[in-house]
């Protein structure tokens, strides 16, 4: 889903319409879902929060220290959703962290 928020930035600022880049995914996809809800604005009533995200990813970064694994990927993660929280965005749906990506 990264991978897709970044591809979804890309689109925008190449100025490739989002209904264009969802006709290249699979039906029910949920990178489509998530490109249908961004060229849509629907934010609101989330099927997951970004705050739901946020609780899950500092789990991830638990998990990966206990297991003695890297946690350079959930750490990477980590950083879009908390800017995304900081941002205001903690009760919207998780298609909001585009909005975080599209700042540099």
């Amino acid at each position: 889903m990264i991978g897709g928020f970044h591809s979804i930035c890309l689109c925008e600022a190449e100025n490739v319409g989002l209904d264009a880049f969802e006709s290249m995914l699979p039906e029910g996809d949920r990178v489509r879902i998530l490109a249908n809800r961004i060229r849509n604005e629907d934010y609101l009533d989330p099927d997951a929060t970004v705050g739901v995200w946020d609780v899950v990813s500092r789990r991830f970064n638990e998990q990966a220290r206990d297991a003695g694994i890297s946690s350079e990927f959930p750490d990477f993660v980590a950083n879009i959703i908390s800017r995304a929280m900081h941002a205001g965005y903690g009760e919207e749906d998780v298609a909001a962290l585009v909005k975080a990506l599209r700042k540099p």
